[in-house]
């Protein structure tokens, strides 16, 4: 892995100070004036707030484009190479299939380019299509092979990335069973060996994800490909000594109809219905996780922080690295949800689809609910409940180490409760954030102590960097190879148990989609313009906070070495080491 870029966006800011002892309030005040006439949110955008434009100082300069060009062109010539080794091993293979499919490439990559999509073909019956075999989605031969590659048909792996996978945010404990499912203690017991369900509720052992908030999102259509988008519902639960979580159940449909229950022996329909499951976690993943809860979220974060804060604010002086980009990668989200946008090609969901949910991840998203570790605590998932969940734990970690930072730095300019009170600015800063015509931000609540200073803080900062690495940065590992992960499912999922392999592979991505998918994940995989912990040189030029940066690096450096010993033992067991929140490869800004 190459080292990340230093930062290069953020300026060496002026002595900071709060607003009530700026000796200079009218040059401030002129100062927010500006900004403000630079930038503001529009509702353009299917009523989705987004940054209106993006001012020049916030677009992102040579070296990212390079670093951008870099990673994008590896991953073309590597596609390149693995269509070279397919007709090198291909019996039927002649030079005028060479020529023949190097020209339909390069003419889809030039439509693409000037159309965004495909030309407009009919619509084939997914029955139509002649499916490729898993191997055909082997194209790994200049870049690393992803971990899922030989670990997918596992259904430890499967459990396994509900708690360090691309979507690990998702698994909650179960109380009582949902009313829609009906699973007999036979089978209980028969898929954890004797075990009883009585016993696993009671003992808090069983755990969900439920994916129901897809019901009724549609799906769309690609290359005249009709895709499919379902609603899951999967159960899973820890044998009595709490060791590895194993998946149990899958409902694959909740409604209007629920559908039947799918147990790890019913050999291809539970691989089927394994891939519903990862299809829905992946669109869940692509459009609200990512696209909202992270792109969208941190642009609203870094609008009103430049309509609000002067740039000699210690808070815009602490914020501004970790919106680095920040606002040229929210710009580009709108773009990837509207008609012919990455979205609504690459994955399941229509582009209407897209919208619909993306609306939803907007109105449901809280902005304390849906912090570390609320979000663990509230779907009872804490250590002591299910002690291997290695997302959680490092995303805690990260939020411990933070707050120290956050602490001391948030000290050295406020005194008291009645100095965070007394900020015009900050408080303008919250409200513009909540408020409906603004960002529209739910759970923000008062920030009115140093207290409540600190926890508002160590949230941006927590979702711009460990939060944003855990969903972006583990996409590769996952959806890499795509009979993993895939982003779009392209036949239905198992309506009974009794289904021919072929159906399984109607599901997976044609090779135009594979490619697709293969080049998203793997840039947006690489791409690293900054660090956690890395602050450009001079950029904190109040003095008594360079020992504290000091401070934050080591504590940084400590949590590396912690979670480096964990993944050996990990290893040194058999299992697959979680790498996405080492603090080396936490990016100090959500920029892709």
């Amino acid at each position: 892995m190459t080292p990340p870029l230093p930062s290069f966006a953020c300026c060496p800011a002026p002595a900071p100070c709060l607003p009530q002892g700026d000796p200079e309030p009218e040059d401030r005040a002129a100062g927010i004036a500006r900004a403000r006439a630079g930038i503001a949110l529009s509702r353009r955008f299917a009523g989705l707030p987004f940054p209106d434009r993006v001012p020049g100082w916030a677009k992102p300069g040579p070296r990212f484009l390079a670093e951008a060009g870099r990673w994008s062109a590896l991953a073309a010539a590597n596609l390149a190479a693995a269509e070279a080794r397919a007709l090198a091993t291909d019996a039927n293979a002649s030079p005028s299939d060479l020529l023949r499919r190097a020209k339909r490439a390069l003419f889809v990559r030039v439509q693409e380019t000037l159309n965004g999509t495909s030309p407009a073909r009919r619509i084939a019956g997914w029955q139509e299509r002649t499916p490729l075999a898993t191997s055909a989605y082997r194209i790994f031969p200049l870049v690393p092979e992803p971990q899922a590659l030989n670990r997918w048909r596992s259904d430890l792996w499967f459990a396994r990335e509900r708690v360090a996978g691309a979507n690990p945010v998702m698994l909650e404990g179960v109380e009582r069973l949902p009313a829609h499912v009906t699973l007999r203690p036979g089978d209980y017991a028969r898929a954890m060996d004797g075990d009883t369900l009585d016993a696993a509720l009671a003992e808090r052992r069983l755990f969900q994800c439920d994916h129901g908030m897809l019901s009724g999102i549609e799906a769309g259509i690609t290359d005249g490909n009709r895709k499919f988008l379902e609603a899951p519902w999967s159960l899973y639960a820890l044998p009595r000594d709490r060791s590895a979580l194993r998946p149990l159940a899958i409902q694959c449909t909740q409604a209007p109809t629920p559908g039947p229950l799918f147990f790890p022996w019913h050999g291809t329909a539970w691989r089927m219905a394994r891939t519903v499951v990862q299809v829905s976690d992946s669109n869940l993943h692509g459009v609200v996780e990512h696209g909202v809860h992270c792109h969208l979220v941190m642009g609203l974060v870094a609008v009103c922080l430049h309509r609000s804060l002067a740039r000699r604010h210690p808070l815009s002086v602490l914020l501004l690295p970790h919106l680095e980009l920040t606002l040229n990668v929210d710009h580009l989200t709108e773009g990837l949800y509207a008609p012919g946008g990455r979205t609504p090609t690459i994955q399941s969901v229509s582009e209407r689809g897209t919208l619909t949910l993306a609306r939803w991840a907007y109105r449901s998203f809280d902005w304390s609910a849906d912090a570390v570790p609320e979000r663990f605590v509230a779907r009872r998932v804490s250590a002591d409940v299910l002690p291997h969940y290695p997302a959680r734990d490092d995303l805690e970690a990260h939020g411990t180490v933070l707050r120290a930072f956050v602490r001391a730095y948030v000290r050295i300019y406020y005194a008291s409760d009645g100095d965070v009170a007394g900020d015009g600015e900050l408080q303008d800063f919250v409200r513009r954030l909540g408020d409906p015509d603004e960002g529209g931000l739910r759970g923000l609540g008062e920030v009115a102590t140093v207290d409540a200073l600190e926890t508002f803080l160590v949230r941006a900062i927590q979702r711009a960097t460990s939060y944003h690495a855990a969903i972006n940065y583990s996409v590769y590992d996952a959806m890499g190879y795509a009979p993993n992960m895939p982003m779009a499912q392209f036949g239905p999922g198992p309506r009974h148990t009794d289904h021919p392999e072929e159906d399984f592979l109607a599901m997976l991505p044609p090779a135009a989609e594979r490619d697709r998918q293969f080049n998203d994940v793997f840039v947006v995989a690489q791409l690293r313009a900054n660090r956690l912990g890395h602050y450009p040189l001079e950029h904190f030029q109040d003095r008594r906070v360079r020992p504290l940066v000091r401070d934050f690096r080591e504590a940084l450096a400590e949590l590396e070495h912690r979670i480096a010993m964990r993944n050996a033992r990990t290893e040194a067991a058999g299992g697959a080491p979680y790498t996405v929140l080492l603090p080396s490869r936490v990016t100090a800004s959500v920029h892709v």
